[in-house]
């Protein structure tokens, strides 16, 4: 009996391996990054380039920027407190566009950023465009022109093909998400 196990553990090690090689040479991208440091189920990627890009092959997205440190959240037996200065809460539309990641009945908390310099590509960002002023929009950085307060910000939709047709002042950002509570 422990001996089939064994076998049989071998042969899944062996298959894992197989696999991992086979998917380094379909998607030559993945060894650019520098480090993976895994959480569970949740991975984070560093990647060594300076603009962040993946290969179109790999569909790994931008991550936002980390802005709870872990020793601002205090786990208790019958609590959890995320010492955040001036989170909001928010929940969303029903739209599709940013599933799975935010759905209708997701609960989030946003933060208003201070400064342009404080968003970067990845970060969800709530956002009135000109177009429609009474329209908040949610949707994900994907690329960001000019420098300072000159700043431009591009989002798309993560279930949308096309990036949102305008570019987005820091003025109009409401606010960035910081957590996702499903």
């Amino acid at each position: 009996m422990k001996l089939a196990l064994i076998v049989m553990l071998g042969l899944i090690f062996l298959a894992g391996g197989l696999i991992g090689l086979l998917l380094s040479e379909r998607f030559p991208a993945i060894p650019q990054f520098q480090s993976a440091v895994s959480f569970g189920p949740i991975t984070h990627f560093e990647s060594d380039s300076a603009s962040n890009k993946i290969e179109q092959s790999v569909s790994l997205r931008a991550l936002p920027k980390d802005r709870v440190e872990e020793k601002n959240i205090k786990v208790f037996p019958d609590k959890i407190v995320l010492e955040i200065p001036h989170a909001e809460w928010a929940t969303f539309a029903d739209t599709g566009s940013m599933e799975p990641v935010l759905f209708q009945g997701a609960n989030a908390l946003q933060i208003k950023p201070s400064s342009p310099d404080e968003i970067q590509v990845g970060d969800i960002i709530s956002y009135k465009p000109d177009l429609f002023n009474d329209i908040t929009l949610i949707h994900r950085v994907v690329k960001i022109e000019g420098t300072g307060e000159n700043k431009l910000f591009y989002a798309q939709g993560d279930t949308n093909s096309l990036q949102d047709p305008y570019s987005i002042s820091f003025g109009q950002i409401e606010r960035v998400v910081i957590a996702i509570v499903y």
